[in-house]
């Protein structure tokens, strides 16, 4: 649904997307205001709607193209297809305006998107009944720390070793992967002698982990933490993360 508002524009304008998911999400910022965003409900192909959500966000914000300090994307885990026609884009949307592209990992934009201070394990579902999975602790001023190595695999494997990490600190799942496989969370949960709760808003009153089942949509998160990175000189990197290897690769080498 699109979303626009009147906002003060002193700040650096940010035009953040994330085609890393069968849907898509669009959204510009002015610092840390959203002032239009757009987001995909159906599996779509990226290439053929890119350019017109392009479009029509703009004409939403109101801006031109050449208004753009700074082409965000989401850069991975997530679909091998997705993110190529996503960083692609805004490669050449930043090439051919002369401004700087930066990349925001995945995991990072989902646990920033939560809006929850704090450690939270995120989990993206990565097909052939597998998950990407990491855990991140968002400080106070919205700044992001990775707590482990992220890992892909099993759901029943490779999460346990990240609630270890937490110490028997209350877990607080986010992603479309936590509620695909929210039995086998649950079964995790367990084997920690703890339940397993799914909300829409976290309690931290609650002894139990839970899984936030809403949240908002992960261009917006992009947007606004790419705002805070540019604001401090930061430009990071916008090569795609993969963790596993594509299927191609993996012919190619042979293993």
């Amino acid at each position: 649904m699109p979303n626009t508002k009147e906002t003060n524009r002193t700040e650096p304008i940010i035009l953040a997307v994330d085609t890393s998911a069968p849907h898509a999400s669009f959204a510009i910022a002015v610092g840390q205001d959203i002032i239009a965003s757009i987001s995909t409900s159906a599996a779509v192909q990226h290439s053929r709607t890119f350019f017109s959500h392009i479009s029509t966000l703009l004409k939403l914000a109101e801006l031109e193209i050449t208004e753009i300090d700074l082409f965000a994307s989401a850069t991975g885990p997530g679909s091998f297809t997705g993110l190529r026609v996503g960083l692609a884009a805004i490669k050449g949307l930043a090439y051919a305006s002369g401004k700087p592209p930066m990349g925001i990992n995945s995991i990072d934009a989902i646990a920033l998107s939560a809006g929850i201070n704090g450690a939270l394990i995120v989990v993206i579902d990565a097909g052939r009944n597998e998950v990407y999975c990491g855990l991140r602790e968002v400080s106070m001023d919205g700044m992001i720390l990775a707590l482990a190595e992220d890992r892909v695999g099993s759901p029943g494997v490779q999460i346990p070793p990240l609630i270890k990490i937490l110490k028997g600190s209350k877990a607080i799942f986010i992603g479309e992967g936590a509620l695909r496989y929210q039995q086998q969370l649950e079964d995790a949960a367990m084997n920690f002698g703890v339940n397993l709760i799914t909300v829409s808003t976290v309690d931290s009153s609650l002894s139990a982990w839970q899984i936030k089942r809403d949240n908002q949509e992960t261009a917006v998160a992009i947007a606004r933490h790419s705002a805070r990175l540019f604001k401090k000189a930061i430009i990071t990197d916008i090569n795609p993360y993969y963790i596993r290897r594509s299927d191609a690769e993996v012919n190619r080498s042979g293993k």
